[in-house]
């Protein structure tokens, strides 16, 4: 792996466990106002270690911002079982994220 990615999981990890919010953008634009079909889920990693790391379960907030409408908007929150391998759940959570993102732009 990319130490850079490393780098950025380790400092992730570290503002969770210090009670910190974090964002993170999993579409891979092709461009200016133009999204990928499917979202990047290697951060998911980061639930695991989470709950590794602390015994708890990290809840995922999907959001969306319309630059044109100035709106941000927020879905419902999504958790993974810690008791699944957390790349078994990508599937299943990045249908939710998705969603919530196909959603908003269709408003």
């Amino acid at each position: 792996r990319d130490a850079r990615v490393m780098t950025t999981m380790r400092k992730s990890l570290k503002a969770l466990k210090a009670g910190k919010h974090i964002v993170i953008f999993p579409e891979l634009p092709d461009g200016h106002d133009s999204h990928a079909e499917r979202l990047q889920m290697g951060w998911l990693n980061l639930a695991s270690m989470y709950h590794k790391a602390t015994g708890k379960v990290i809840r995922m907030v999907p959001v969306y911002i319309d630059e044109t409408a100035k709106t941000f908007y927020v879905g419902k929150g999504i958790t993974a079982d810690p008791e699944l391998p957390i790349m078994e759940q990508s599937d299943r959570i990045e249908a939710c994220i998705a969603a919530h993102i196909r959603g908003c732009r269709a408003e």
